[in-house]
């Protein structure tokens, strides 16, 4: 027959095993889930925030008389972008990425008209609304796979929709522009789940290419957009 003093004390002993067993667990939880939290797998980011466009344009001779034209646009801009990839490695994300800047009003206050050799300054000249849409491969890279700061680079292809320009002494039609783009941005993500993240995004575009507007004659434009989005990512 057992002894009741060593059997209470191998109970009080189970008890004691079965509360540390459950306090080992209760803090093996935490450590789970913030593990579970990293930059793995599928990738989307969702994107929009404002900027300020600035594009250099110039052209070539111009009917009637053969002027050139050139000036700097200047506007506020509505940025968003889209973001769909993969991670190759935890923090390391390749993908495509779709980005589309939209101007509602922009207008140059240094105009310029070259015909032969003489020169007229243009006061003022507003354009109708303009967009510019890029898409090409990104990479994004988070420092520390759990963490939140990460930068992104981007390059591909820009497509520039420039609204008419009202006010010049000759005409400056709407047109369409393309040629090379690239972005790069700094951001800091915070998590909202185990898979969400949203955050701010430091962003700057640059570009360069030619078009030409409805009159057929052909303009060149070099383009920088800096701006700061609020983003959300999945990953």
């Amino acid at each position: 027959m057992q002894n009741p003093a060593m059997a209470h004390a191998q109970s009080r002993t189970g008890w004691c095993v079965a509360v540390l067993g459950a306090l080992t667990l209760a803090n093996a939880r935490p450590a789970s889930a913030q593990t579970s939290r990293y930059h793995h797998g599928l990738y989307v980011r969702v994107a929009g925030g404002l900027g300020f466009f600035s594009d250099a344009v110039d052209s070539d001779p111009l009917p009637p008389l053969g002027s050139t034209a050139e000036g700097t646009l200047k506007g506020v801009a509505i940025n968003a972008e889209l973001a769909v990839g993969g991670s190759l490695a935890p923090g390391l994300v390749l993908g495509g990425a779709l980005f589309v800047n939209h101007m509602p009003s922009l207008k140059t206050t240094n105009g310029q008209i070259h015909t032969g050799s003489s020169t007229l300054l243009i006061n003022e000249i507003d354009f109708d609304p303009t967009t510019l849409t890029v898409f090409g491969p990104f990479g994004d890279y988070y420092f520390d796979p759990s963490g939140g700061l990460h930068v992104q680079a981007s390059l591909g292809y820009g497509i520039l929709s420039l609204g008419q320009g009202r006010g010049a002494p000759i005409p400056i039609h709407d047109q369409t522009g393309s040629g090379f783009a690239a972005a790069l941005g700094v951001g800091y993500e915070w998590w909202v789940s185990s898979s969400w993240g949203v955050g701010l995004l430091g962003h700057l575009m640059f570009g360069v290419g030619s078009g030409k507007d409805t009159g057929e004659n052909t303009w060149r434009h070099r383009v920088l957009i800096p701006g700061v989005l609020v983003s959300a990512t999945m990953n």
